[in-house]
């Protein structure tokens, strides 16, 4: 690995002598996995805005006007969010295990499938439980596309460029989110029916769907797999470095001596594989985890799915002239992400820091704006409100899979990724279900909780997410591995060099 210059992004020889067929390969691929994250921004978007017009029409709360959906916040009007969560949560720990088992390409037509059967039930719903249903299966398909399409992203990117691949997921993410509030805004002026913005949620997944026989399989997971004849066809499509190719040749070559004696991978099989993985990189799987607390708990998926009710409790009389500049934001700050985490002098470590301590003093500005009303001007508090958003994003957003799945071994990145994202899974459920009425019960001490846990977020980073930009996830394993036998409360950034 060399660098072009001390502040400037990691680079080698091989990685340079890609041809034009490999880069269109490459980003091609990368395109199309990340259309699910354009939709579960979108349907975040278009369903936090039209949830009063929503829980009205299907009279989830009160007497089915629009007045009692704004006033209330009762446990169905949360429960359209929180049901995603629950969700995404069962779908991260019951079918994450087909990607390791099948392929990625596999889980994904899978999640695809789903997807788009959600959508239908949501869109044709004639009462309240019908359409949270439809909301829970959503969440299934949008829980388990987004630890599949992330692991693949992670797989095929070249080592120098990891970050920046692996993030393209949230910047889909933030796009769809922007697109939303735009396609909302026009649909409340011509009074067209909510459903015909949930409808189009499925656009991205059917084109996904429709182009996915038509990608390369990672070649990781056919190394693991011990698929000699397709490693070498989908390593050469990549344009996969020699020494990448030389670490995962070893990989095809013990996988086809197992085989020999033990049969094809089996549930039997994955288990042993976990077992096996947990003695040599446990705490990579602890700092994952870690990261990914404090990821959900800096408060920022109840944010942005609240963000009309927020803002009024906030004191803002009009937050749908303000909710379009949550989307830049928030796409803002993705692309901070994306161009700066592959940078030497950035990288992981510092912008994670940077974004949890961007998040705290928002909360605590928020915080204040309610202590002593008035003595935070409402466009300031509008603002810090933003920049939430945008630090989050920039900090957060897609570090929480770039961390996470450099770290985590390839033969059950998936299923591991699945694991963490389903423990993590039930806080997002807590805070989803409870926001709202400890909102309204206390914001001051609302704000002042998640600004303590960004401030815990900050401390954790700053010890533990180590920076392994330009190194290949073999030899990030390898130090993982190595990092096994230190002392578990030793620093474990200092020891990735």
């Amino acid at each position: 690995m060399s660098a072009s210059s001390t502040c400037g992004t990691s680079s080698s020889e091989e990685e340079m002598e890609l041809s034009s067929y490999q880069r269109f390969v490459r980003w091609t691929s990368a395109i199309y996995n990340v259309l699910c994250g354009l939709t579960n921004g979108y349907d975040v978007s278009v369903v936090s805005i039209l949830l009063n017009r929503i829980v009205a029409d299907l009279a989830m709360c009160g007497d089915g006007s629009i007045q009692d959906a704004r006033e209330a916040a009762c446990p169905n009007k949360q429960a359209v969010m929180s049901m995603v969560a629950a969700g995404a949560t069962c779908g991260r720990l019951l079918l994450t295990w087909t990607a390791d088992r099948f392929g990625r390409r596999i889980a994904l037509v899978i999640v695809d499938v789903i997807i788009i059967s959600a959508l239908a039930v949501q869109c044709l719903a004639s009462n309240s439980v019908v359409f949270l249903i439809g909301r829970f299966l959503f969440g299934v398909g949008v829980g388990c596309a987004f630890v599949t399409s992330t692991v693949y992203l992670c797989e095929i990117a070249p080592p120098s460029q990891r970050g920046m691949f692996t993030a393209l997921n949230e910047l889909a993410v933030c796009v769809g989110f922007m697109m939303g509030l735009h396609v909302t805004t026009l649909l409340e002026l011509d009074h067209v029916s909510w459903r015909v913005a949930v409808a189009i949620s499925a656009v991205p997944v059917v084109v996904q769907l429709l182009f996915l026989p038509f990608l390369p399989e990672s070649p990781r997971w056919l190394a693991i797999q011990g698929s000699s004849a397709g490693f070498e066809q989908s390593a050469h499509a990549f344009g996969l470095s020699q020494s990448e190719i030389d670490d995962l040749q070893l990989w095809v070559k013990q996988e086809a001596e197992r085989s020999a004696t033990e049969g094809s991978r089996g549930r039997k099989n994955m288990l042993d594989a976990q077992r096996k993985a947990w003695h040599s990189h446990a705490r990579a799987f602890c700092v994952v985890l870690g990261f990914n607390i404090f990821n959900t708990g800096s408060g920022i998926y109840a944010m942005q799915a609240y963000a009309p009710d927020i803002l009024r409790h906030l004191g803002i009389t009009e937050p749908a002239n303000w909710q379009p500049l949550v989307g830049w934001m928030k796409t803002a700050g993705a692309l901070v992400t994306v161009m700066g985490a592959d940078i030497l002098c950035v990288g992981r470590r510092r912008l994670s820091m940077a974004g949890a301590t961007g998040c705290c003093l928002c909360m605590l500005l928020l915080a204040l704006s309610m202590i002593i009303p008035g003595a935070v001007p409402v466009v300031a508090t509008a603002l810090a409100y933003l920049v939430f958003m945008f630090a989050w994003n920039a900090g957060y957003g897609g570090l929480q899979f770039v961390v996470g799945l450099e770290l985590l071994p390839s033969e059950v990145r998936s299923i591991w990724q699945g694991q963490i994202l389903f423990l993590t899974g039930i806080l997002e459920i807590a805070i989803y279900q409870c926001f709202l009425s400890a909102l309204q019960a206390d914001g001051v001490g609302t704000f002042l909780f998640f600004s303590f846990i960004n401030l815990l977020g900050v401390v954790f980073a700053a010890l533990y997410v180590p920076d392994v930009t330009g190194q290949s996830l073999e030899e990030v394993s390898k130090q993982s591995n190595r990092c096994q036998s230190q002392p578990w409360l030793r620093s474990m950034k200092d020891q990735f060099v």
